[in-house]
């Protein structure tokens, strides 16, 4: 039917986990004119990742980690980095000071 995740349609795009602030961001990108013309699904998804960037945390794994020491590395301390990209009032990520480490 028209809520297929598959079709371009708004309860489509619903299913598929697209907000609504997307679509927004799309409409005021795209305009509106008289004339037919053809716009890309490259912009459709990137107001989504724009959208979506803003308030998704991310998370980063290692899911068959390989133990690798280094002899001469001294790391003396805890250490603390952002984890997201743009937005540093999101989470910090700790980083402990040991001389093995996950790859």
């Amino acid at each position: 039917g028209l809520d297929d995740p598959r079709m371009p349609t708004l309860s489509g795009m619903r299913q598929c986990g697209v907000p609504p602030a997307a679509l927004l961001l799309f409409c005021e990108r795209v305009g509106i004119s008289k004339a037919d013309s053809n716009i890309d699904f490259g912009v459709l998804e990137e107001c989504v990742r724009k959208v979506m960037d803003s308030t998704s945390s991310r998370a980063f794994a290692i899911l068959n980690p390989l133990k690798v020491t280094i002899s001469i590395f001294v790391l003396a301390r805890k250490d603390t980095t952002r984890s997201h990209l743009f937005h540093f009032q999101l989470r910090r990520a700790k980083i402990c000071g040991d001389d093995a480490f996950p790859i």
